[in-house]
């Protein structure tokens, strides 16, 4: 990056970038944590990861954003002597830079999806239209008729939609 070369000061701002990362990381986690409970539908966990990201934003940015702003000094410096930190400043502040955008974007939806596959969420829209249940039934094999393949019939489980009536008087 910048025709910089990786030296011992450049992996050690990404040892420090790595600090900051985690930092980050358990602010925005630790909030969506204490808000998210097993019950939740996937609406409601959506719903209330945005608003802990957007109520998180702010510390998350402040945090990566005087970071950068406090080595910008170093990268900025010419002299001989700052030539050798010069490297773990770019490391530490372009590192930031990237994983503070990741942090805010991937983290969540990481989050989302791993509670999503823990936990059985009820889902908020039904399978079927209003006035339609599932009913288990089975479906024929061969030519359609449970009358004549009848163990096919009992073996071979299937969902079809059976339309409720509603008695009109």
């Amino acid at each position: 990056l910048l025709g910089l070369q990786l030296t011992l000061f450049s992996v050690l701002g990404l040892v420090a970038l790595s600090g900051v990362v985690v930092n980050d990381s358990i602010v925005l986690l630790g909030f969506i944590n204490a808000r998210v409970t097993p019950q939740m539908s996937r609406r409601e966990l959506s719903f209330t990861i945005e608003d802990c990201v957007c109520r998180r934003l702010r510390p998350v940015l402040l945090n990566a954003v005087t970071t950068v702003i406090g080595v910008l000094p170093i990268v900025m410096e010419t002299s001989l002597q700052a030539q050798l930190v010069i490297p773990m400043a770019m490391s530490l502040a372009a590192g930031l830079t990237t994983t503070t955008f990741i942090v805010l974007l991937q983290l969540p939806a990481f989050f989302s999806i791993y509670h999503v596959m823990t936990h059985s969420t009820p889902d908020d829209e039904p399978l079927a239209p209003p006035g339609v249940t599932m009913a288990a039934t089975h479906e024929p094999s061969g030519n359609g008729k449970p009358g004549e393949d009848q163990e096919a019939w009992d073996r071979e489980p299937g969902i079809a939609v059976e339309q409720e009536h509603i008695g009109t008087g």
